[in-house]
This record gives C-alpha cells, structure tokens and sequence, in this order.
C-alpha cells in the first residue's frame, strides 16, 4: 500500500483546525469499512480511542490495521462507515482539518532545517508568529528530552532522536488525537524497547489521545491501555491487555498475544462459567467457558492455558486439572526453563523456575497440573 505523505495532515493557513470549534474529544470509529474495488479489506470496524487513551490496533500484515488508521487520519476515504468527534462526523473533512498527528515508519524530516525548525514547521504551516512558535518548539522539544540537540540537522542523530523529533513535531500544534502507524518498525531491538517506554512515557506527560499501529504483541502489550485485535479485516476483540491475555475470544487472539497451549477437547459438559472438558484420551478436566461462538454454531473445542500457569505435579500431589505426558526437550533460557511435552499426540509448552522443572527432564514422564481458573475454553474460528 502507497503511504500517505507523513506532512500531509497540516492544515492551510485559511482552514481553521476542528479542534477550534470543540477541544479534544473521544474519537468514534463506527462501522467502518474499506474496498479497494474487490473484498473488503476493513469489516466494518468499530471502536472509541477515549480522551488521554494509548489504543493500539494489533495484527498482522494484512488484517487491515494500517487502512483503518489512514481512514480516521483522512487520508483513505471509508467505503461505508463513519469517524465522530464529539458526536461531530468528520468523514468527509480533509486530513488537514481532524488536526490530527501522524507519524509513519518513515519520520519524514526535513534535512535541511535544524531540530527546532522541523518542530516549528506545523506552527508555521498555522500562521503562529515567530516568538510564539519557537516558544511552544522549545518546550516539546524539552518534552521528549531533545533541548540539547535543538540546532542540530537530522542527520546528527541517531534513529531513536530522530523519532522523537517527528513526535515532538507531531504534538506541538496540540493535536486531537496521535496516530502512529508503526513508528518504531526501522529501529533495531534494543532501541526499539527503550523507545517504547519514552513514547507511553511521553504520551502520559502530555496526556494526548494515542491511536497506535503494530504487528509486534510485546510492544501492543508494553504500551497500550488497551488493544484492539485485528484479522482479516476485523476487529476481533478489544480489551486491556490483561483481559485479552486472560480471557481471549478466540484461539487467534489468544496466540496473537503471547504464548500459548491449544489442547483439543472431544466435548464440553455442564452449563455455567466453569465446565468439565473431555480430552482426546477420554481424561476429563476442568475449564473456564467465557466466550461462545456469536453465530451460534458447532465447532470443534478446545482450551488454551499459557505455559507459565502449567506446573510439574508431584507423585502424590492433588490438583484441579492433572495430565500425564513425555518430556521431549528441556531449554535453559536464562530467567526460567522451557519444556516441551507431548500430550495426547501434540508438544505442548511448559515455562517456570529452573528448580522447580528438575523433574522434567528429557525422556521423563511426568504429571502436569493447573487451575480451573488458568484454562479457557475457546472454539475453532
């Protein structure tokens, strides 16, 4: 897909921002959805990015996360849905009139113009007299930790800087809300995880409205208030990362945010929140049933329990849940130890101290236990 110009939300000198009319306001995206001439690529999305809130829309390449974003910046036209402010649509206004700001992977600077001018530049665009832009220039650039670096060219910093000066250049016209459609995608590891923490840390200072982009679960899980998972187009769940880690919707989501274990079930019994679950050897556990398929139909179930609530079970030791299986490998990995360990025909993953695993050894039989409230039962999608 061709980026949309990453200036290209400035607004004219002689079209007054939306924000003059209103102040900031929760961002409404409803029923929104997306054509390029064939399939829907957006399926009618539909979310609330709430005032001082960090949302991130998470999903792989192609689910649609990216087009959704440069619905609500303006720069995609919706083929059918709507984008509110403050109950105001904005569907039809021009990127230059949501004073919106964007920053893309590419930052976008001018390498010309020292730090200061590429951050007065959006002031500029308004008509902000000299004084008062190199004021507010000044204080972002203190804001994002850059008052040192204020003469210096783009080229003179590192690709962290140079991202924090596309944020600061981002904010300094205050902005409704910041969009960013993977910004930190460039940078390598380590600086991509320092980065993390100065954007939410800068995003709390300000208390601006975020409205991020990722396909990376541990940066959505770092940063975010809360995260909208994405598919193919749809929005699949939305939650704090807490509650999509704990209580995920489907199997998609629960794999699109951390690690974790599908075991097959040939049947579901009882009623209520907690329900007997029937494994492929005809052993019988329990688990947690939150989510049932919207249509209503027949699927195939199954549980998902993450690899660190799994625990090696000793020969007398009662728990709720309890399994026998083979340990395949056993992998040091510095703060806890990773077992692979087949179960009813499939390796499953247990992760915990290194004292606390020295039973699981390679070729040993081993018994694995869990809480009740530790597993979710979730349906073939």
């Amino acid at each position: 897909m061709k980026r949309a110009p990453a200036l290209s939300f400035l607004p004219r000198r002689d079209t007054p921002p939306l924000s003059a009319t209103g102040g900031r306001r929760d961002v409404e995206i409803i029923s929104l959805a997306k054509s390029y001439s064939g399939p829907l690529v957006v399926r009618d999305v539909t979310f609330t990015l709430q005032h001082g809130e960090f949302l991130t829309l998470l999903g792989p390449s192609g689910s649609g996360k990216s087009t959704t974003l440069l619905m609500v910046a303006g720069f995609e036209r919706p083929s059918r849905g709507d984008i509110r402010i403050a109950g105001r649509s904005i569907v039809d206004e021009p990127p230059q009139r949501r004073n919106f700001g964007v920053v893309f992977q590419s930052y976008a600077l001018f390498p010309h113009m020292t730090v200061t001018e590429n951050v007065e530049f959006p002031l500029r665009m308004r008509g902000v007299p000299p004084r008062e832009r190199r004021a507010r220039a000044a204080d972002m650039l203190d804001k994002v930790g850059l008052s040192l670096f204020a003469r210096r060219k783009p080229r003179e910093l590192s690709g962290g800087q140079q991202q924090r000066v596309a944020l600061a250049r981002a904010l300094v016209f205050d902005p409704e809300a910041l969009l960013l459609d993977e910004p930190l995608g460039a940078l390598d590891k380590r600086l991509r995880e320092s980065m993390q923490i100065e954007i939410k840390s800068i995003q709390r200072r300000i208390g601006v409205s975020v409205l991020y982009v990722t396909h990376d679960q541990e940066e959505a899980m770092v940063m975010s208030d809360r995260i909208a998972v994405m598919r193919d187009g749809r929005l699949l769940q939305i939650g704090t990362p807490s509650d999509l880690y704990r209580r995920p919707a489907t199997p998609f989501v629960a794999t699109a945010l951390g690690e974790t274990n599908l075991v097959p079930c040939l049947g579901v019994e009882g009623s209520g929140p907690g329900r007997r679950v029937v494994f492929p050897d005809g052993s019988r556990g329990w688990a947690q049933h939150v989510h049932v398929p919207e249509d209503g139909a027949e699927r195939r179930a199954m549980i998902s329990v993450r690899p660190e609530r799994l625990r090696c079970l000793g020969p007398d030791e009662e728990a709720e849940n309890a399994i026998e299986g083979v340990v395949k490998d056993q992998t040091f990995v510095g703060s806890y130890v990773r077992c692979t360990i087949e179960v009813f025909g499939q390796h499953i993953i247990m992760k915990g101290a290194e004292d606390g695993l020295a039973a699981a050894r390679p070729g040993q039989r081993v018994r694995i236990g869990w809480r009740t409230d530790d597993a979710q039962i979730l349906y073939e999608e």
